[in-house]
């Protein structure tokens, strides 16, 4: 298994000016912004977060068809945030046994702080965080010009 950190796309690194002048890759796949597929399994705030970033995402031209399961992990792990801060809300962030009266951290914190953690590290891969935003540089969006539609 690879050590170190993931490969950035090329877009990315051009869009940051090649900081490292590491030889790009002119082969790389380069797909056209789109809308990804609704995922049928979304609950409904997990619908809510979908329909809140996809247009976000799309203006951006930040997202692809092909990136419908990685959005959609983080629209359920959104989702699962929020199911946890309504029962640390509710019962604490610490419990105690009935039984024995030992305290313990409330497992829905544990988990909250999972879900945080991976979500920061998904919303990276989207520029979804303003340190990730801060090294991206993305040229003006030309409207409504039809040559857009074909590439050469």
């Amino acid at each position: 298994m690879p050590k170190g950190p993931a490969p950035k796309p090329t877009a990315l690194k051009l869009l940051q000016g090649n900081p490292g002048h590491q030889t790009l890759n002119k082969l790389e796949p380069k797909l056209k912004p789109a809308a990804p597929e609704l995922p049928s399994d979304l609950n409904a705030e997990a619908l809510k977060r979908w329909k809140f970033y996809v247009p976000l995402l799309l203006k951006a031209r930040m997202v692809a068809a092909l990136d419908g399961g990685g959005l959609a992990a983080i629209c359920r792990n959104e989702a699962m945030i929020a199911v946890c801060q309504r029962e640390i809300k509710k019962q604490g962030l610490f419990i105690t046994s009935k039984r024995s009266g030992v305290v313990r951290v409330n497992a829905a914190a544990q988990k909250l702080e999972a879900l945080q953690d991976q979500n920061r590290k998904l919303a990276q891969e989207y520029g979804m965080t303003p340190s990730a935003r801060t090294r991206l540089q993305v040229p003006p969006v030309v409207e409504d010009n039809p040559w857009l539609e074909y590439d050469a």
